[in-house]
């Protein structure tokens, strides 16, 4: 069926904001700018290729482009309907990468199969009989045709007033659970404390219980003069070290501060309005300006959670979270006789907090939806190491099977997010197959579901591991591996990191084979890529981290502590579009990126 190049969503430059790379930190050689820069310590270019190691040979040469585009072409048809969370077409894909590891001889790793019911036919399968499944199933709670509200009470001298907010409007709240909250307001500032500067927004302020205010962003964010512009401080709140997908990783620093503070939930005020858009004028600006290539697809974010006694931590925190327009912070702040923009400007001109509650004030939230009941299945299979004592240790190769499903007659087959990483994964548990050397530790493959609802499927599955998490030495996860960035892109990318890269150092970069990967920040996981690249000889930008921000399925196991490699090539224009087609995808570069998977992976579990 024909697909729109593009629907509802973000602009490319806006998306580029939440790339799902980490942020990388760039160093420049001060001097001549016409003299060629060195080139960071994380950005590998290799010169020359060398062999695959006998060891590993067979499996590496079975990974192929167009093994991999076979595949691909299945799990990204129109016959899967998007591959959404819940649907016949995700569970079809699951059906079919469970056959795929079983024709592999890949042993299950999902739950025990019921027993058949009895029939003349047949006797049932006795219970300790039962033998483990391909898939694990994911039991969730979707909330839907939700009636929320919000009212801002305001009580003094003069009496009660009550102001209603309208969704979408005057604020946006995305919840998963149905619930009515009621708390005091506090404003605090730009919610930061920062010692060595003698800036503390929650000095002296008890938060507990109560809704707070916040800006985003950091005080005095345009003026070079700003303290937090200058030395490790810019490194730390400039917008190129806070890159993190699914958001931002300072406002996510925010929110957990604001947790362990024991607030009941957080407002967001935007710092920049006028960049960054206020919600009542982009609802206008977006009724009054339809795109005549987009389709007008009107449709909320479906409300899926894992059930009650399942909810996980996540990357970005746990607290009840508000985003206000100008006018709505305004209400609230009324009854002090302030706004937002004179609240913002008295800190950025003293760089000095401005916090206090707000007399009389509170803001009253509540939800109520209908509830149904949604099955998924999380896909596993592992092929079982070879040394009698490593084997108790396991690696995890992972990638999200979900995307978006059906809008209208419009499908978003999801090619690159993320029927990419799902068929590189099955393509390296066929090379592992195939190849006659097996690695001492045993490797776990696993397909996740949900991902785009919340990374529910991987969340699950740390808390129900098929193989202890203390055993788990690490999750190699892959999200969006097939396509190429532009010339122009790379140049960006640069600036986006907050370094203008050479041109001398543009110029070696071959978006067939450049990719962007972070990774926990440990010696035997840079090792494991660097000496698998080797015999790949992909362009890398390496970004290692001891933090566990991020909004991809490698997220849950970094909560637990377990190292993890988080591989990616690019972001483009058709992220989460219908445009997101087989068509579209490199298979060279999708076959270097799978093939260094396999080459990590052995090394890890062969070590």
């Amino acid at each position: 069926m024909k697909k729109a190049r593009s629907c509802f969503g973000l602009s490319v430059s806006t998306l580029l904001l939440f790339l799902t790379l980490q942020p990388f930190v760039l160093t420049q050689e001060k001097g001549n700018p016409q003299k060629e820069k060195v080139p960071p310590k994380n950005l590998i270019l290799p010169e020359k290729v060398l062999p695959a190691p006998e060891r590993v040979r067979v499996g590496f040469e079975g990974i192929t482009g167009a093994t991999n585009s076979a595949i691909l072409n299945f799990l990204a048809s129109d016959t899967l309907e998007g591959r959404e969370t819940g649907t016949r077409g995700y569970d079809t894909a699951a059906e079919y990468a469970g056959s795929l590891f079983s024709l592999w001889g890949l042993q299950p790793g999902g739950d025990k199969e019921q027993p058949q019911a009895p029939s003349f036919m047949a006797p049932p399968v006795p219970p300790k009989e039962a033998r483990k499944g391909y898939l694990q199933q994911v039991e969730m709670k979707e909330l839907f045709d939700s009636d929320a509200k919000a009212l801002v009470v305001v009580e003094n001298r003069g009496g009660k007033r009550v102001t209603p907010l309208t969704l979408g409007v005057d604020y946006l709240y995305q919840s998963v659970k149905d619930e009515t909250l009621r708390a005091p307001v506090v404003f605090l500032g730009y919610g930061i404390t920062e010692k060595e500067l003698k800036y503390d927004d929650f000095k002296g302020l008890d938060l507990k219980g109560k809704w707070v205010m916040v800006l985003s962003d950091y005080p005095g964010m345009k003026n070079q003069d700003s303290p937090f512009n200058k030395g490790a401080f810019k490194e730390r709140y400039s917008s190129p070290a806070r890159s993190m997908r699914g958001g931002d990783r300072l406002w996510t620093m925010k929110v957990k501060a604001l947790e362990r503070a024991g607030a009941l939930g957080i407002l967001r005020v935007e710092s920049y309005p006028e960049e960054r858009g206020d919600l009542a004028k982009s609802a206008l600006r977006a009724a009054r300006l339809p795109r005549d290539d987009r389709p007008i697809l009107p449709r909320e974010r479906r409300k899926l959670s894992l059930l009650e006694g399942e909810e996980e931590e996540t990357p970005w925190g746990r607290l009840p979270s508000l985003s206000l327009s100008r006018q709505s912070a305004n209400i609230l702040l009324a009854s002090a006789g302030e706004t937002a923009d004179t609240l913002k400007a008295r800190i950025d001109g003293s760089m000095k907090p401005a916090s206090f509650a707000l007399p009389g004030v509170s803001l009253e939230v509540s939800q109520v939806s209908k509830v149904r009941l949604v099955k998924s299945s999380n896909v596993l299979a592992f092929l079982e190491g070879s040394d009698p004592l490593l084997k108790e240790e396991v690696v995890v190769i992972g990638a999200h099977l979900d995307h978006l499903g059906k809008r209208g007659d419009y499908i978003y087959n999801g090619a690159d997010d993320n029927g990419s990483g799902s068929t590189a994964v099955l393509a390296v548990a066929r090379a592992m197959a195939l190849n006659p050397v097996k690695p001492k530790r045993t490797i776990l493959f696993a397909l996740w579901t949900g991902e785009e609802e919340g990374l529910l499927g991987s969340s699950y599955y740390t808390l129900h591991p098929s193989f202890p998490l203390k055993k788990t030495v690490a999750c190699l996860n892959l999200d969006m591996v097939s396509r190429e960035w532009s010339k122009e892109s790379l140049a960006g990318i640069g600036r986006f990191m907050g370094e203008n890269l050479p041109q001398e150092t543009l110029a070696k970069l071959e978006t067939s084979r450049f990719a962007v990967f972070s990774l926990f920040d440990s010696p035997d996981l840079l090792e494991a890529l660097r000496v698998g690249n080797e015999a790949v000889g992909l362009q890398m930008m390496l970004r290692p981290t001891k933090e566990s921000f991020g909004g991809s399925d490698y997220a849950p196991f970094a909560l637990k502590g377990i190292p993890w490699v988080f591989y990616f090539a690019s972001m483009t224009e058709d992220y989460h579009q219908p445009g997101d087609e087989v068509d579209k995808i490199s298979p060279s570069l999708m076959e270097k990126i799978t093939c260094l998977v396999y080459l990590t992976a052995f090394n890890l579990a062969d070590k």
